[in-house]
């Protein structure tokens, strides 16, 4: 997505699966008195729809939450796909992006078809999985070359368990 929306519906509809997702994860409740309007401050509810229209009415264009939650965080981590597709990423960005999702249990580590191998030896021990593209990215290859390239990663991605 590229910025909040513009439009007043779709903006509420933004929030309300925002607010639905951050409740299902443990992350936030209704707020108090759906008949009150939120004044941001007077909220006692850490997450609310309201609080979040008045946050993207401000100006914001990201949320971010802190959570003492250990199994809602746990949970929302392992939706996540930690990734980092810069053509100029360095073996220590990768390493650290591995880290990351050994320490907080993201789903996978997406990374670009040169780091397969490595993220999937640093990640066998986990339940994380390593993710990656092929054709990226514009998509404009060949179809042929396309499957090569996923054939070859996963070739990467099966190797680390001869290393």
């Amino acid at each position: 997505m590229s910025g909040i929306p513009k439009d007043p519906a779709e903006l509420e509809r933004l929030i309300e699966t925002i607010a639905r997702e951050l409740m299902a994860a443990g992350l936030a409740a209704a707020h108090p008195d759906p008949s009150a309007t939120c004044s941001c401050h007077g909220c006692r509810t850490a997450v609310c729809p309201e609080t979040l229209h008045c946050g993207f009415e401000a100006g914001a264009d990201r949320i971010g939450i802190e959570t003492r939650l250990p199994q809602a965080a746990a949970h929302l981590a392992a939706q996540i796909d930690h990734t980092l597709l810069r053509p100029d990423a360095t073996y220590a960005q990768v390493d650290r992006l591995c880290e990351e999702a050994l320490e907080f249990g993201f789903a996978s580590v997406c990374v670009n078809p040169n780091y397969v191998r490595r993220c999937a030896r640093r990640l066998r021990a986990s339940k994380s999985k390593v993710c990656t593209v092929a054709g990226f990215p514009l998509g404009a290859t060949l179809p042929d070359v396309k499957a090569y390239e996923a054939r070859r990663a996963i070739g990467e991605g099966r190797a680390r368990w001869t290393w």
